[in-house]
């Protein structure tokens, strides 16, 4: 009797289960892992190793992989303070520390563990000379860990290492040497003479030579080497930005655009948008004559002090949007 009413309670129970579509199933969480316990989509607890049952599908275990991975950041490149274009590998050793962080915090720990390694190579280079990083290669590493652990421990993720795999001057490292000095020399000797103020900033991460001009109300590219980048007065995003009109000269438009990156010295300004015209018409190497002008919208924003004695420019950065863009008719429009 007891055996038939056993039999009957449990043909009972499967039945309901078929007509609810509720299925019973074993899960496994392995040593290496942790799982992650949801019920109708909410979490419930972390689970350790062992074999779970389950009522599928409003109740779901997540496992998550604990053990140490690696992640590869290649072919990273990136200018140095010094205007030399390198190229750097990184690998990452790292471990998930906080499972249920790491996997309800964002939507791919990976991805986002990437991005930060990412940026803090890119801060570290941006910031040191060429000659720092070749000499020692093992505190430039160490930097960059430091940098990046804050932001990795917020993924629930623990970085165990980040190592130089390879550290290398992008392109032709004769030309680009050669580039960066007379460049360097140019800025110098226009200081020392005294006739103009040039320097070397880098656009998109390439040097180039500028001219500080106080006479100049807004900073601009030429229209030419605009160009180079790609930004064109018919590329996307490219608007109308005034017309500069002066005392003997012909009215010159001009026009903006989007630009990767500016950068003079350590400060550098992601995503600008710039002027670009016929501020400057003349012509001849990529080094020897400036392709920007810098004009009182970047003054207004930095403290400046040129020393000629010592052939350097100093600036600090004392607030405000450094290229500030307003709507502006051409000059066509103003006649």
């Amino acid at each position: 009797m007891l055996y038939a009413l056993t039999v009957a309670a449990a043909l009972t129970i499967l039945f309901v289960l078929s007509v609810v579509k509720v299925r019973v199933a074993r899960i496994t969480v392995y040593e290496f892992q942790r799982g992650l316990r949801y019920h109708r989509g909410r979490y419930l607890r972390l689970l350790g190793p062992g074999q779970y049952w389950i009522l599928e599908p409003g109740t779901t275990i997540t496992p998550v992989d604990m053990r140490p991975a690696f992640l590869t950041l290649a072919g990273q490149e990136v200018l140095t303070a010094d205007g030399v274009p390198l190229k750097v590998s990184i690998a990452a050793n790292y471990e998930i520390a906080d499972p249920v962080r790491a996997i309800n915090g964002q939507a791919n720990f990976g991805q986002a563990l990437y991005l930060i390694l990412q940026l803090a190579v890119r801060e570290t280079i941006s910031g040191s000379n060429i000659d720092a990083l070749l000499e020692n290669r093992i505190a430039f590493a160490e930097k960059i860990r430091s940098l990046a652990q804050p932001g990795v421990e917020q993924l629930g993720v623990k970085l165990i290492s980040a190592d130089l795999k390879d550290l290398m001057i992008a392109g032709d490292p004769k030309k680009t040497f050669a580039q960066v000095v007379k460049a360097r020399k140019d800025g110098e000797a226009a200081l020392e003479r005294g006739a103009r103020t040039t320097f070397t900033v880098a656009l998109n991460d390439r040097p180039m030579l500028a001219l500080l001009d106080t006479g100049a109300s807004v900073s601009a590219l030429t229209m030419s080497h605009a160009a180079r980048f790609g930004v064109t007065t018919k590329s996307p995003g490219v608007t109308t930005a005034g017309c500069s009109v002066g005392i003997g000269r012909k009215p010159v438009d001009y026009w903006s655009g989007p630009f990767e990156s500016f950068a003079i010295g350590n400060e550098v300004i992601r995503n600008p948008t710039l002027r670009f015209g016929e501020v400057l018409t003349s012509t001849g190497p990529f080094v020897d004559v400036p392709r920007m002008v810098l004009g009182v919208d970047f003054l207004r924003a930095h403290r400046v002090y040129v020393a000629r004695s010592q052939r350097k420019l100093y600036f600090t950065y004392t607030g405000g949007t450094v290229f500030p863009m307003e709507a502006a008719k051409g000059c066509q429009d103003l006649r």
